[in-house]
This record gives structure tokens, sequence and C-alpha cells, in this order.
């Protein structure tokens, strides 16, 4: 249990690494501070809000705030296109962040599927600091350092 405990918490960070990483190297704000300051206040003030919708209340707002940056799976296609990240790394992050993040217990970190993916997520990790510093090698795989700077044909 503690093995598979200490496999599972390394690839949920690794993920959260990665959302915090495609939050950085994303394009530009999704919406004008202004523009989300004023939804903001019509949220607030709307005349719909009971005093047993407070905390309904405080969560729409606070959800308003993911607003302001780009959405970590919409980052993932640029950065495909661009060569910073391969595809199969960016569905192995779409597949396994969610299914952990909420609380999914893997049952066999061992399996040859996991463990590939867990592979594809380290890759992705260090192909994102790369971008992060333009820095130019990519990783094609979490073991081999493509000094080319993309991956093969049977890596995509």
């Amino acid at each position: 249990m503690a093995s598979t405990g200490t496999v599972q918490a390394f690839v949920l960070s690794m993920a959260l690494c990665i959302e915090n990483l495609l939050q950085q190297v994303a394009k530009g704000e999704v919406i004008d501070k202004r523009e989300l300051k004023d939804l903001r206040n019509h949220v607030s003030t709307w005349p719909g809000w009971t005093d047993k919708d407070e905390r309904t209340k405080d969560r729409a707002l606070g959800l308003l705030g993911t607003l302001r940056t780009t959405q970590a799976s919409a980052a993932l296609e640029p950065l495909v296109a661009d060569g910073t990240i391969q595809n199969r790394q960016a569905k192995a992050w779409q597949k396994i962040r969610p299914m952990l993040a909420h609380g999914a217990i893997i049952k066999n970190p061992f399996d040859p599927v996991f463990w590939e993916s867990r592979h594809l997520l380290i890759s992705m990790t260090y192909n994102l600091m790369f971008r992060s510093i333009d820095y130019p090698l990519r990783f094609s795989d979490a073991s081999v350092l493509n000094k080319r700077g993309s991956e093969s044909e049977s890596e995509r």
C-alpha cells in the first residue's frame, strides 16, 4: 500500500505541476480585468440571491476568478502544434489529471499503461519547464533526451 500511495502521490503532484506550468506558458488573459470586475459586480448584486444563498453566491464569485487565465486543457493544443509537447503527453495528462485530482485511487500503479502515463507526464513536465525558460531541447520520453528538439514519427 505504501508504494501505491507513493506512486499515486507522485503522479498527482506531477499532474498539478503541469497544470501550473500550462498557466505559465499560456498566452494572454481570457477576459479583460475590467470586464471581470463588471461581471463579479453583476453576480454579487443580482437581485435573485436570498440570505440562504450566501455560500452559493461566494462560490459563484470564486469561480469567476478562473476566467482570468487560460483553461489548462485549452492551452494544450497550441503547445502540441508548436512541438513543445507531444500529443501523447497531452492525452495522458487529460486522462489522468481529473481522475487523480478528484480522488480516484489507482489500483495497480505498476500497470504498464499507468507506468507509460507516468513517463509521459515526467517528459511533459520537463518540456513545459524548458519552454518556460526558452530552452530549446525537448524530452521525447522520461528516459531519452531528444537533442534535435522534436520527436520522431514513431513517438507521435
